[in-house]
């Protein structure tokens, strides 16, 4: 088993051998929605509007079935707290705005897959904070 980082916003996942066929498949529709929520992330939308493009995505790609949870949160005095990226908030975002963006797929008998970033919303867009490898092969640590 292997964790990297030590604080909240790291998480650790753990894959077993049977799950790394499922996991490419699914680890690339969780980028997916992750960009579908990155490119509606902008000044002006309501948080609910970036919620319902990452819908839209899991809809276009019958993985509805799959999704649990709202697409993100803000980060300031706390680490989860309002406004939420979510279908009940509609909180305009504006410049100054740190969101966290986490879609997820959680798939029976394999496992959840969820990659979050954390962006600054700026006058003209975003800025993203964090950066992690995206391609399941790079996020795979051998096991010796």
């Amino acid at each position: 088993m292997s964790v990297i980082g030590g604080d909240r916003g790291v998480r650790a996942t753990l894959i077993g051998r049977r799950a790394l066929e499922a996991a490419g498949r699914d680890v690339g529709s969780q980028g997916g929605a992750r960009g579908a929520a990155l490119e509606a992330l902008r000044p002006g939308v309501r948080c609910a509007g970036v919620d319902r493009a990452v819908r839209r995505y899991y809809e276009a790609n019958d993985l509805m079935r799959f999704w649990k949870h709202h697409t993100g949160h803000a980060i300031g005095l706390r680490y989860h707290e309002g406004p939420f990226l979510d279908v009940g908030d509609e909180t305009e975002i504006r410049p100054g705005m740190v969101f966290t963006v986490e879609p997820g797929l959680y798939v029976p008998d394999i496992g959840g897959f969820r990659h979050s970033d954390t962006v600054a919303v700026t006058e003209s867009g975003i800025e993203i904070l964090t950066y992690y490898s995206r391609d399941l092969e790079s996020l795979i640590i051998p096991a010796d």
